[in-house]
């Protein structure tokens, strides 16, 4: 049912490992929690238990039930210069990856957890030298992200500026789904410690190209509230163990028409050699 549909109406083939499934049984639920836990999941202010989907409104997933996920929004698609990638629409990989942008305003109706799951699942398959898999994702629960506003907003007024920081925290606060990532940190050896950080960033991208190919939208925020202590010991990591990488803000996109923005050609990024 998943790979029915997808992106701008194309079929979309589950194309980042996960199983395929009419349906998300409870049973395969905490299967697949259990093993991002041991992967590096971390659920910041849940339960251990998570809730059912009838618990959210009486709101049931088009996963959970086994239906078509139709997406919620459809970005208008870059043009190419020249014949480089015509046959795109053809490709449902490149079309994920070439129709997903950065979105800043949600609803603010909650993005069913089975919907995440499969992103984070996606996430742990990025490539990382030597199998380290170094990230670790915190899912924050509503607690967590009323704190994480109220600490990324005091960041703002003590810089003077206290319209703007209860303006972004009205905007962040409302923001239904944060996940913090952070990269392992190996001091003993800076070179492992870049590329451990570098393969963090991959399982980023994996994560908002599942959740884009889901009708999620999603920014990758790098602001000054991630290197603070207040959000590390409210998550529970140390920033001497672990280097955060960014913050991605998800949820159902507020606007369903999302522009595009111009990219440099092929020919003017690419040098044959």
């Amino acid at each position: 049912a998943f790979s029915r549909s997808m992106a701008l109406g194309v079929r979309l083939p589950l194309i980042f490992g996960l199983p395929v499934k009419s349906a998300w049984r409870h049973s395969a639920k905490i299967e697949t929690t259990q093993s991002m836990r041991q992967s590096g999941v971390t659920f910041a202010g849940f339960s251990e238990r998570f809730p059912s989907s009838e618990s959210s409104g009486g709101r049931i997933s088009c996963l959970a039930a086994g239906k078509s996920c139709a997406p919620r929004y459809v970005p208008r698609a870059a043009s190419f210069h020249g014949d480089v990638l015509t046959s795109v629409q053809e490709n449902p990989v490149l079309e994920a990856i070439r129709t997903r942008r950065t979105v800043g305003d949600f609803k603010t109706e909650p993005v069913p957890e089975q919907i995440v799951l499969r992103a984070l699942e996606a996430a742990r398959w990025a490539p990382n030298h030597r199998l380290t898999e170094p990230w670790k994702f915190y899912w924050m629960s509503d607690s967590a992200i009323e704190s994480a506003s109220r600490i990324a907003a005091n960041l703002i007024e003590a810089k003077g500026n206290p319209k703007r920081a209860a303006s972004k925290y009205a905007k962040w606060r409302a923001t239904p789904g944060w996940i913090v990532v952070t990269a392992k940190k190996s001091p003993e050896d800076p070179f492992v410690e870049q590329e451990d950080y570098a393969a963090t960033c991959c399982s980023i991208h994996n994560l908002m190209l599942a959740l884009h190919s889901q009708g999620v939208g999603s920014k990758w925020a790098t602001g000054d509230v991630n290197q603070t202590k207040e959000l590390a010991e409210l998550l529970g990591y140390s920033l001497d163990q672990e280097n955060p990488v960014g913050i991605v803000y998800f949820g159902f996109p507020a606007r369903e028409d999302i522009q595009s923005v111009r990219r440099k050609r092929v020919e003017d990024i690419v040098v044959r050699v």
